[in-house]
C-alpha cells in the first residue's frame, strides 16, 4: 500500500516502528534503502495520473527529466532521482518526460461543467523550460501536452510551490480552489494554545482575562 524510500541508516528503526503499530493500522510497506538523502517532497519527483488503454485505465507516474530542487536553478536532487528510478520495482508504470518540472508546482484539474482539463503551473516551471531553449508559447504547449490538458493558467510564485497556496476539488458540480487563510489559522492555533495554558495553570487569572480580551477583538499579535 505504501512505497517508502529511506536512507539506509534509518531502515531498521523505521521497520521496527512500523511493526510496533497496532495491527488495525498496519498496511503493506515496501521500503527501499539508499545511501543518498531523500527529501520530504515526494510529489516533486513524479506526478501520478492515469492512462486509458485497451485494457482500461491504468495508473502511471510521470517523472521529469530529472528530480530537482530549488526555485530558480533546478539543481539535481540525487536521492529523489534514485527513488524515482525504483518505482517500477514497486509495480508502477513510469514515463520519463523530456521537460523539467517539480511536481508541487504543477496541478491538473478537469472543469466538471465544460470537461476542459486545466493545467495550473507555477511561473518557475515555465521559465525552467524556457531555459531549455523553448519560447514561452512552446514551453506552455509542451507542458499541456505532457499532462494531457487543453488550457493553462500560470500562477506567480507567492510561495515556493503552488501546492502550498491552493488545492483543487470538485464540489456540487463546480471546480473549487481552497486557499489557506493564514490569519484564521493563527487565531485557531492561539485559541487552542490558550485553552491548554489555562487548563494547565500556566497563566494567572489576570493574564488569562487579558489574552481572552485580545482574542475576542481579533488582536492576534497582542494575544
Amino acid at each position: 500500500d505504501f512505497v517508502v524510500h529511506a536512507q539506509a541508516d534509518h531502515v531498521d528503526a523505521l521497520a521496527q516502528l512500523l511493526q510496533s503499530w497496532p495491527s488495525a493500522r498496519r498496511e503493506r510497506y515496501l521500503i527501499f534503502p539508499q545511501a543518498r538523502t531523500v527529501s520530504q517532497w515526494a510529489q516533486d519527483a513524479a506526478k501520478y495520473g492515469f492512462a486509458q488503454g485497451e485494457g482500461g485505465r491504468t495508473g502511471w507516474l510521470l517523472a521529469p527529466r530529472y528530480a530537482s530542487r530549488g526555485e530558480e536553478l533546478g539543481t539535481l536532487a540525487p536521492g529523489d532521482e534514485l527513488a524515482t528510478q525504483t518505482f517500477h520495482a514497486a509495480g508502477a508504470q513510469l514515463a520519463r518526460s523530456p521537460l523539467v518540472f517539480q511536481g508541487g508546482n504543477v496541478l491538473c484539474a478537469r472543469d466538471p461543467k465544460t470537461g476542459v482539463r486545466w493545467l495550473l503551473v507555477g511561473e518557475a516551471e515555465l521559465h525552467r523550460n524556457m531555459a531549455l531553449g523553448l519560447s514561452r508559447e512552446a514551453a506552455l504547449a509542451a507542458l499541456r501536452g505532457e499532462f494531457g490538458c487543453q488550457r493553462t493558467l500560470v500562477l506567480p510564485a507567492t510561495s515556493f510551490h503552488i501546492d502550498m497556496d491552493l488545492t483543487l476539488r470538485v464540489h456540487e458540480g463546480q471546480l473549487v480552489a481552497f486557499v489557506p487563510d493564514t490569519g484564521a489559522a493563527s487565531r485557531a492555533v492561539l485559541e487552542c494554545g490558550f485553552r491548554g495554558l489555562v487548563a494547565g495553570g500556566a497563566l494567572t487569572a489576570a493574564e488569562a482575562e487579558e489574552v481572552r480580551g485580545f482574542l475576542a477583538t481579533n488582536r492576534t499579535p497582542e494575544a
